[in-house]
């Protein structure tokens, strides 16, 4: 990307992380279009490190990686202001190096600040409920607060994943009240399947794919095992808590019940083509309504029909082709409802199709045209911020 402008996306997972999520998915896209400057979370440095501070490498096409190295205890409060330096002063050292301008500034990794000295527009994405999860994520909700005020006050494009968290932004930072643009949604997306005709014969198996741990609703695929229907879970177990290892422990035992365990990125849809309907049994909570689950665009672009607990971010795609259980009962008799169709060429398309409006290169568009927007309308603040 020598000499090009380029976004630099400050994120939230490194590059190399084993679950890709909406940070990698949306750049990886967006880089069709403009270079990105990929910056991995900074990294606690180790002895074998020796006196190395950074590090960038090519990771694909139009896409660089920067590995800041920092202080052990990168989250401590004493370390932030330390860390936060040692960030900037890396990425404006590698664009010098690569002899790069930056347009865009991009952050969605909730301890980081816009750094100083890096021009461009300035774009904070908020890709889960970073103050709710602040423990899972094992930052004080203290410092995320502090860092989502102070982004908010200097960002000139505010996304949110949700449609819930784009709410709590606009509660958090004022809004358009306080003379800052309001929080708009940048939904996450799901593959394109390029030129894919073929329908596969699926089996009479519900399947949840994703990891499992505590935001599944184990009550909900209870009700759906006591059915008899065959119920496959496809993902890592990353449970916390013993009550719910033991509730998992029990509904694997079940002789209609199996788990794949993880799988390659690169199988995933071979599974869901063995699949008859695909689960999105979240549990009702705060942090679970501000997320945006990707199983379920995922299953709608492999055709596969979804059954969901009820969610803001399914009310927000406003599809007929999504089912929606409003209880355990309700949710189960979805399901042996949907695998009785299972098999409809028809509505597998339209699926399809509609999954084909989601796709990350419709979110990269998306993207590109807030940046877009903002600067023709003169409200790039972020350039004249040191």
């Amino acid at each position: 990307m020598t000499g090009d402008e380029v976004i630099v996306w400050i994120a939230g997972t490194s590059w190399d992380a084993p679950i890709r999520g909406t940070d990698r998915c949306l750049a990886s896209e967006v880089a069709g279009d403009i270079p990105v400057l990929w910056v991995d979370p900074p990294r606690p440095w180790r002895p074998k490190d020796g006196k190395t501070v950074s590090q960038a490498s090519r990771c694909g096409a139009g896409l660089t990686r920067l590995v800041v190295v920092a202080p052990p205890g990168v989250t401590r409060p004493g370390i932030r202001g330390l860390t936060a330096a040692l960030l900037g002063r890396a990425i404006r050292d590698t664009l010098s190096d690569l002899g790069a301008t930056p347009t865009t500034v991009l952050t969605s990794f909730p301890l980081a600040v816009f750094p100083h000295g890096v021009p461009g527009t300035r774009v904070l994405y908020v890709t889960d409920d970073w103050l709710g999860g602040s423990r899972h994520l094992g930052f004080s909700s203290s410092a995320i607060r502090r860092a989502l005020v102070s982004n908010l006050w200097r960002a000139d494009v505010i996304a949110a994943v949700s449609p819930v968290l784009a709410e709590d932004l606009n509660a958090l930072g004022g809004g358009p009240e306080q003379g800052r643009p309001p929080a708009c949604v940048l939904a996450n997306g799901c593959p394109e399947q390029h030129g894919d005709t073929s329908f596969p014969r699926r089996e009479p198996v519900a399947g949840v794919v994703g990891q499992l741990n505590e935001r599944l609703d184990l009550d909900v695929l209870k009700a759906v095992q006591k059915t008899g229907v065959q119920l496959r879970l496809i993902g890592p177990r990353l449970e916390t808590t013993r009550a719910f290892r033991l509730a998992l422990d029990s509904l694997l035992r079940a002789p209609n019940v199996s788990w794949a365990g993880a799988v390659p990125a690169a199988r995933v849809r071979t599974e869901l083509d063995t699949l008859g309907v695909g689960l999105t049994p979240y549990a009702d909570t705060p942090f679970n309504r501000a997320s945006f689950p990707l199983k379920t665009l995922e299953y709608l672009g492999a055709g596969l029909d979804v059954v969901s607990t009820d969610l803001p971010s399914v009310r927000w795609l406003a599809s007929g082709l999504i089912a929606v259980g409003q209880d355990p009962e309700m949710f189960a008799g979805l399901v042996t409802s949907a695998l009785t169709s299972r098999n409809d060429k028809h509505q597998e398309q339209r699926r399809r199709d509609f999954a084909s409006q989601h796709s990350w290169k419709h979110r990269a568009s998306e993207l590109i045209a807030m940046i877009t927007t903002s600067a023709a309308a003169g409200t790039t603040r972020g350039r004249n911020l040191s």
